[in-house]
């Protein structure tokens, strides 16, 4: 009986112990929560996938010169299909690009596709001033095509250089985005 009483009262201190550790432990997690292993640096550019499905487009102006009698603008343009940035993974995608004018807007447009780096694309603008390039960007459609070759999926973007810069042709849904009508009467593609 002394010996059933002596292993009693060893398990309840030790089941005590291992409770005492247990809260012990949960409450220095609480108090220092390990960060989530899919956080980020709060440095890091983080581009919300708005909309999630479909087709869209981030642009940033990555270099601009003028001199007495001309002046350029270089952009850059991601492409991103259902959430995944297109440079993530470009053997994944097929990307149909172009940019041209939809208006008598006197600039030339040149587009190609980015071999590396950040961006996809990179559009160069070239006028006499700079202020005619900026007025340019509402008058310069945007064409893309992106097909994923891992399901055979397709979707479009068509909008104006000027909404992908201030971010507003992230807002649409691309699925139902509308056709622009270019200066020579053709709706966009071709070309990459």
């Amino acid at each position: 009986m002394k010996k059933s009483w002596v292993q009693a009262t060893l398990l309840g201190v030790c089941l005590a112990a291992c409770q005492e550790t247990k809260l012990d432990q949960s409450e220095l997690s609480s108090r220092n929560p390990a960060p989530a292993p899919d956080a980020q640096d709060a440095d890091e550019k983080v581009v919300p996938p708005v909309p999630v499905t479909g087709a869209w487009l981030v642009a940033s102006v990555l270099e601009e010169s003028s001199t007495n009698t001309t002046a350029r603008s270089l952009i850059g343009v991601s492409s991103y299909y259902n959430g995944t940035k297109i440079t993530g993974d470009r053997a994944r995608f097929i990307v149909t690009f172009t940019a041209a004018p939809t208006a008598n807007n006197s600039v030339t447009i040149r587009d190609a596709s980015a071999a590396t780096g950040e961006y996809d694309q990179l559009v160069t603008i070239e006028g006499t001033h700079l202020n005619q390039i900026h007025a340019a960007y509402k008058t310069i459609g945007v064409y893309l095509t992106i097909t994923d070759r891992s399901d055979n999926t397709t979707d479009t973007r068509n909008t104006t250089l000027a909404e992908i810069l201030t971010g507003a042709a992230t807002q649409v849904n691309t699925g139902n985005s509308a056709s622009m009508k270019t200066g020579n009467g053709k709706n966009g593609g071709g070309g990459q």
